[in-house]
């Protein structure tokens, strides 16, 4: 979903029929998407629990948004959070398609 367009209780709603997520946000003045972290908040404030999460970053110069999602996600209970983080600076390059294919093989790994 496109948090800067759908609605977010829906969004919300959508997080919860699922065990595994992903996450993709851009770093916003150094900091989190507002949307994004609007949206872990909530599902913080949600009880969100019992989860695998991967997280997908983009940033022209220093991507931040990883760190900050995951700091945000570990205030949960029982979230997993992958390894392999994707790291995407200014535009989607080839050798992002790799980090992608790790960071599915990781999601879908049993624990």
């Amino acid at each position: 979903s496109d948090l800067a367009r759908e609605d977010m209780a829906e969004v919300i709603e959508d997080a919860f029929k699922y065990d595994k997520m992903i996450i993709a946000s851009p770093t916003y003045d150094a900091g989190l998407f507002p949307d994004t972290e609007k949206f872990l908040r909530s599902l913080k404030n949600k009880n969100y629990q019992n989860r695998k999460v991967g997280l997908i970053e983009n940033g022209s110069w220093a991507p931040t948004a990883a760190k900050q999602m995951k700091d945000i996600l570990q205030e949960m209970k029982n979230i997993s959070i992958c390894e392999q983080t994707v790291t995407i600076k200014t535009s989607m390059k080839n050798e992002n398609i790799e980090s992608m294919k790790k960071l599915a093989d990781e999601l879908i790994k049993e624990q």
